[in-house]
C-alpha cells in the first residue's frame, strides 16, 4: 500500500491514501503508536531488534506471539509457550522483516473475528463481521481456514466494533476507502490485532458479493479512478441476504499432481464459487502461513447450520492427488483450530 500511495503521488494520480497513512496501516510499530494515541484496544506488545536483551521482555507474560512488524499473511509468525524458543522465533521473524524489527505480544485468549468497513468522507459504514476459524499448526498461528457470515461470536458487539474501526480510521488519518480488521473477542471485549486499508485476502470480496449484494472490488476501483458513488449500505441497518461461508483448503506436503475441477460442485449448487490457488505439479511444503493454502470455495444458505454442513460435506469430497494418487487434502485436528461458536 505504501508503494501504491507513493506511485500515485509521483504520477499525480488520485489515491485515497497518503504514504504516511499507508505506512501506519502496514508497519506494526507505527500502527501501535497510532492505536495508543486514539484509544484503540490492543494487547501488550514490545518491539525488539537483532541485538535485544532478554530482560527487555520481562514485563510480558507467556504464551507470546512473535511476528515481523512489516509482513502479512502470518509469514514468520510463531506462538511460543516459554522462553526456550524465544530467540529462535525472533530470528525467524527478523528474517522476514524488511526493517529487521519484531513485535513480541502477549497471546490473547478468545475466538477470532474479521470485520470489513467502508469509509466515505470520514463516515464509517460497517460492511460485515465474520467468525474467523484459524488453523494453528505449532509454532504457526492465525492461518484463516473459514469465514462465516454473519458472526455469531460478535453478534452483540457490532456497534462496539464500528466505534473501534472509526478510531482506527482517525489514527491512520484516512477518510475514504476499505478497512479490513482482525480482532479477538477476549473476556475484556474486542482486541485489535491489526487493521489494513484494504479488503480481506481470504476471498471476502466474493463472500460479500453473494451474501450482501455488494461488490467491494468495484467500489475500490471506482475510488482509485476518482469516480465517487455512495455505498448506501451498513450491515447494522441493512443486514444480509443469506448466510455464507468461505472455506480455505489445506493440503499435506507433496506434489499436487492433479487438482479435481470444481465444476460438479458448481453445477449441482453445492458451492456458488471457488477455485484453486496452485497449479498441477506444484510442490506443497509444510504449511506455516496463509500462503500455504491451496484453494477456496463459498457456500451460501438460509441458515448457519446448513452452510456449516454443506461446507463440511464439500470439503470431505475434494480431491487433489499426489503422484501416487493419494488425496493430499486434509482437515486439521480440532486441537490445532481456534473455533468460533458453531
Amino acid at each position: 500500500m505504501v508503494t501504491v500511495a507513493a506511485v500515485a503521488k509521483s504520477c499525480q494520480l488520485p489515491c485515497h491514501l497518503t504514504e504516511e497513512a499507508a505506512f501506519r496501516a502496514t508497519n506494526k510499530v507505527a500502527m501501535t503508536q497510532a492505536y495508543k494515541k486514539f484509544g484503540v484496544p490492543i494487547g501488550q506488545r514490545i518491539f525488539v531488534k537483532e541485538n535485544f536483551e532478554d530482560n527487555s521482555l520481562e514485563e510480558l507474560h507467556y504464551p507470546l506471539v512473535i511476528k515481523p512488524v512489516d509482513a502479512q499473511g502470518q509469514i514468520g509468525t510463531s506462538l511460543i509457550q516459554d522462553h526456550t524458543l524465544l530467540r529462535k522465533s525472533i530470528e525467524l521473524a527478523l528474517k522476514h522483516s524488511r526493517s529487521k524489527t519484531v513485535a513480541v505480544e502477549e497471546f490473547i485468549e478468545g475466538p477470532e473475528i474479521a470485520a470489513g468497513a467502508w469509509l466515505e468522507k470520514g463516515k464509517l459504514n460497517l460492511i460485515a463481521v465474520t467468525d474467523r476459524v484459524t488453523y494453528n499448526p505449532p509454532p504457526a498461528i492465525g492461518i484463516s481456514l473459514q469465514h462465516i457470515l454473519p458472526s455469531k461470536t460478535a453478534a452483540d458487539a457490532y456497534q462496539n466494533i464500528a466505534d473501534i474501526l472509526s478510531r482506527v480510521a482517525r489514527a491512520y488519518e484516512i477518510t475514504d476507502g476499505p478497512l479490513h480488521a482482525q480482532l479477538i473477542m477476549s473476556q475484556d471485549g474486542p482486541r485489535v490485532m491489526e487493521v489494513g486499508c484494504r479488503f480481506g485476502g481470504a476471498n471476502e470480496v466474493d463472500l460479500y458479493k453473494h451474501t450482501l449484494g455488494i461488490d467491494i472490488l468495484e467500489k475500490t476501483l471506482d475510488l482509485a479512478f476518482g469516480d465517487f458513488h455512495p455505498l448506501n449500505f451498513d450491515f447494522r441497518r441493512d443486514g444480509f441476504q443469506c448466510h455464507g461461508l468461505i472455506n480455505l483448503v489445506v493440503a499435506r506436503e507433496g506434489v499436487l499432481a492433479r487438482h479435481e475441477p470444481l465444476d460438479r460442485y458448481l453445477e449441482t449448487g453445492k458451492i456458488v464459487d471457488g477455485g484453486w490457488y496452485k497449479k498441477d505439479g506444484f510442490v506443497q511444503r509444510k504449511i506455516t502461513d496463509a500462503y500455504g493454502r491451496i484453494g477456496w470455495f463459498l457456500v451460501t444458505g438460509r441458515h448457519r447450520e446448513s452452510v456449516l454442513e454443506q461446507a463440511a460435506e464439500v470439503y470431505s469430497q475434494l480431491q487433489v492427488s499426489s503422484l501416487s494418487g493419494e488425496n493430499l487434502i486434509f482437515w486439521p485436528d480440532n486441537q490445532y483450530l481456534n473455533l468460533c461458536d458453531r
